[in-house]
């Protein structure tokens, strides 16, 4: 939240001020939020109750990091090294990151689960012949919809409207065609 102020007067003199708050760009709200998400801390509760810790990261046999990656959203608790800039690291006496929490920090208890694999208890219908664009990055991506599995392309012919025009000043009349499409589905 920022705040915005302008001066009143005449020829430019500021000898009356309004000030009032305003909203940051959407943009940046989501491109914090989508930050905080990507580098989110797992967390378990004390014995006590009254606060959580940073779930420690383990030596070499059994790996628990505490960090989420930017493709937890479609992979099984795929937690990466990644840290916040924002949240501070201190050794311990072993010689391993502790990770302490700050107030700017998305907390979370579980892993997501794997959007990637079908999951009839978790409700999830999995990425098994999702439309998706080979040609893009990012969200809507193969890459990023398949899960590593690869796509494969189909190619159909569909009736579309075309030729559409405007009849009597409200009807709008169009004839079909036909068109070929080529879409890819994720394996």
């Amino acid at each position: 939240m920022g705040s915005r102020c302008r001066c009143h007067g005449i020829s430019g003199t500021c000898t009356l001020r309004t000030c009032w708050s305003k909203l940051p760009l959407f943009n940046t709200v989501r491109w914090r939020l989508r930050n905080r998400y990507d580098t989110a801390v797992r967390v378990e509760g004390r014995e006590d109750g009254s606060t959580f810790v940073p779930v420690r990261r383990r030596g070499r046999g059994g790996k628990r990091r505490s960090r989420r990656s930017a493709s937890a959203t479609n992979t099984v608790g795929d937690d990466s090294k990644r840290r916040n800039r924002n949240s501070s690291f201190r050794r311990s006496r072993r010689g391993s990151i502790d990770l302490e929490i700050t107030p700017e920090d998305l907390l979370f208890v579980r892993p997501s689960p794997a959007f990637c694999r079908r999951s009839v208890r978790r409700g999830s219908l999995g990425t098994v012949d999702r439309v998706c664009n080979p040609s893009i990055r990012g969200i809507g991506s193969c890459a990023y919809l398949c899960c590593g599995r690869g796509h494969r392309q189909e190619r159909k012919t569909v009736w579309k409207k075309c030729k559409c025009r405007l009849v009597n000043r409200f009807n709008i009349i169009c004839d079909n065609c036909r068109v070929n499409e080529t879409r890819y589905y994720c394996r």
